[in-house]
C-alpha cells in the first residue's frame, strides 16, 4: 500500500473525482473500475513439500506414503525429475533406493518402490512418494466395455489423435445416466460427456418451466474417453436404435408431443437461433422454421404461429410441428385439418386421395379440425359451399379459434374409381398392432405408402410378393393410412391401421 498515486499499486477514485475532471456518464462509472484486477496475490509456496507432473500420476497430500505412478523401466533419476514440477523452486528432492536405502545419483536407474523425498524450502515439511516403475508405465487402454450395449470401434487411436467408435443397443427414450451406468471404464481412464459442439452434457437439465428432467440420449452426444496415460483416447458417438426413414424431432429442453406434433414449453419470446439449438432432428434430417405465410424464417424471434418443418436427408419426406408457448392461461390456437382417410400435406397444404364423387358432406365428415378452429369450403368464385359434389378447384379454408391464423388447402387430383376404403382384396394384420403390419394380397411392383394423421408420408415401400411387412414401430401411436398403388402409380386401395 502507498500514500500517493505514484507509490500505490491500486487506486480507487470516487465519482466526484472523475466528474470534476469532466468525465460524463457512463465514462466516470467505467473509470472507477478501470484499475480493478491490477493487484494480485503471489501464492506463498515456501511451506509446500508437494510436487506435480503432466506425465505421471501424482497423488495429493503431505503424508509419507504418497505415490507417483507411470515411470517406465529404464528411467534414471534425471529422466524422472525432468517430468516433475516443484511447488517451490527452493524444494530439496532426493531419491532413495528401496534395496539398500542409499541415495541415488542423477544417473542412477530407478526401481519399483524407490522413494522420492521432498523437503519444503523452509525446511519444515516433508513428503515421501513411493515410485511405481513398470515396463508399460501408465495404462494406455481407452476401450469401453459393456455387457448391455454394442460397442464398435471404427478407428483406432493414433498418438494424440482420438480413435472413433459408436455405442448402440438403446432407443431415443433411454436416459443418458442409464447408458453411462451400462459401460465400464478401463483402469485409470477418465470419461467426459460432450455434445457435437464440444459442450459438456449433464444427466439432468432445467426446462423453461423451471423443472429438472432426465437428459435422454441422442446421436449428438459423445463419450470422450482418455486413457490413464493422458495421450490415448477414443471418441464414442451414441447411436440410438432407429428404423430407416424414421422422421421426428426430440429435445431435452422442450416438451415434444409426438402424437399431436406439438413442441411445448417454448418461451414466449425466444430468438430463432436459440430455439433451434435445443431441437435435435432424427439422423440426417434438417429443421427449418416457416411463418404463417409459408416463408422461411431466417432471423428474429419465433412467432406463436410459426411451423417447424423436419425434412428427411433425401428431401422426399417432411413433417410439421406446431408450437405451444409458455404463458399463463394462454390457449394455443392453430389452423390445420387432418384425416384418417385422405393424405393431407401440411407442407404444401395439399389434400390427396379424395374420391371423384365425394360430396362436401362426405369430405367434412372425414377430416378433423384443430381445436377451436373453423373450416369452410370455398369455390373458385369465392363463395362458400355447404352441399353438393366437390370440385377440384375448391379450396378448404381453415381459421384458428382466435381468428389470427388462416390456412388454405387445395385439392390434388381426385381418385378415380375409389369409392370407399378396401376396394381390393387386401388384408392387414394384426390391426391394431405394435407397429409391425403384414399386408397380404399385393402384387410385385405395387407401392405401399403409409401416411400419419398429419398427412406426412412415413413409409414408401415397393412390394416384392404377395405378403409385405411394413413397420411403423418407431412412429407415435395413432391412426395411419395405408395407400396401395399399382405399377402405374394409380391408387387401388386405401386402408386404416392403428398402432397402439
Amino acid at each position: 500500500m502507498g500514500t500517493t498515486p505514484e507509490d500505490t499499486e491500486w487506486s480507487y477514485y470516487e465519482l466526484s473525482y472523475w466528474a470534476g475532471l469532466g468525465y460524463g456518464w457512463p465514462y466516470r462509472m467505467w473509470n472507477i473500475l478501470s484499475d480493478f484486477g491490477k493487484h494480485y496475490m503471489i501464492t506463498p509456496t515456501h511451506y509446500m513439500s508437494t510436487v506435480t507432473s503432466l506425465v505421471y500420476k501424482v497423488s495429493e497430500g503431505y503424508s509419507l506414503e504418497e505415490t507417483i505412478r507411470g515411470i517406465t523401466t529404464g528411467s534414471t533419476v534425471s529422466d524422472a525429475m525432468a517430468n516433475i514440477t516443484k511447488a517451490d523452486t527452493g524444494q530439496v528432492l532426493m531419491v532413495t533406493a528401496t534395496a539398500n536405502g542409499d541415495t541415488l545419483a542423477v544417473d542412477g536407474l530407478l526401481s519399483n518402490n524407490d522413494t522420492l523425498t521432498v523437503i519444503s524450502s523452509n525446511g519444515e515439511n516433508m513428503t515421501k512418494y513411493i515410485l511405481e516403475v513398470t515396463d508399460e508405465g501408465l495404462n494406455g487402454d481407452a476401450l469401453l466395455t459393456s455387457s448391455t450395449y454394442t460397442i464398435d470401434v471404427s478407428t483406432q487411436p493414433d498418438g494424440a489423435t482420438l480413435g472413433e467408435a459408436t455405442i448402440s443397443g438403446f432407443d431415443y427414450s433411454a436416459d443418458l445416466k442409464d447408458v453411462v451406468d451400462g459401460v465400464t471404464l478401463p483402469a485409470g481412464a477418465s470419461m467426459s460427456m460432450i455434445d457435437d459442439r464440444g459442450s459438456y452434457v449433464t444427466f439432468t437439465t432445467l426446462t423453461f418451466d423451471t423443472t429438472y428432467i432426465d437428459v435422454k440420449v441422442n446421436d449428438k452426444i459423445f463419450f470422450e474417453v482418455i486413457a490413464e496415460n493422458g495421450v490415448t483416447g477414443i471418441l464414442y458417438q451414441l447411436t440410438p436404435d432407429i428404423e430407416d426413414g424414421a422422421l421426428f424431432v426430440t429435445s431435452n429442453i422442450y416438451e415434444i408431443d409426438q402424437d399431436n406434433m406439438i413442441i411445448g414449453l417454448v418461451p414466449k419470446t425466444i430468438g430463432l437461433k436459440s430455439f433451434l439449438s435445443y431441437l435435435i432432428p432424427s439422423p440426417g434430417a434438417t429443421i427449418k422454421v416457416q411463418d404463417k405465410a409459408g416463408f422461411d424464417r431466417t432471423s428474429g424471434f419465433v412467432a406463436d404461429d410459426d411451423r417447424i418443418i423436419v425434412t428427411s436427408a433425401d428431401g422426399e419426406t417432411s413433417i410439421v410441428y406446431y408450437l405451444s408457448k409458455l404463458e399463463t392461461n394462454q390457449q394455443l390456437f392453430l389452423a390445420y385439418i387432418r384425416s384418417d382417410i385422405y393424405a393431407i400435406s401440411q407442407i404444401d397444404f395439399l389434400i390427396d386421395g379424395v374420391p371423384e364423387n365425394a360430396t362436401v358432406e362426405d369430405f367434412m365428415a372425414n377430416v378433423v379440425l384443430a381445436p377451436e378452429a373453423t373450416m369452410a369450403i370455398i369455390d373458385d368464385s369465392g363463395n362458400e359451399r355447404t352441399t353438393g359434389m366437390l370440385a377440384n378447384t375448391d379450396r378448404v379454408v381453415v381459421t384458428s379459434g382466435d381468428g389470427s391464423l388462416e390456412v388454405s388447402y387445395s385439392f390434388g387430383t381426385f381418385v378415380v374409381g375409389v369409392k370407399q376404403i378396401n376396394v381390393v382384396d387386401i388384408q392387414l394384420y394384426p390391426n391394431p398392432s405394435d407397429g409391425r403390419l403384414n399386408i397380404r394380397g399385393l402384387e410385385a411392383g405395387q407401392a405401399v405408402h403409409v401416411y400419419n394423421a398429419y398427412g406426412a408420408r412415413v413409409v414408401d415401400q415397393e412390394a416384392t410378393g404377395d405378403i409385405e411387412v411394413v413397420s411403423i414401430s418407431n412412429h407415435p401411436s395413432g391412426v395411419y393410412m395405408i395407400v396401395v398403388l399399382d405399377d402405374a402409380g394409380q391408387v387401388i386401395g386405401k386402408y386404416k391401421a392403428v398402432k397402439y
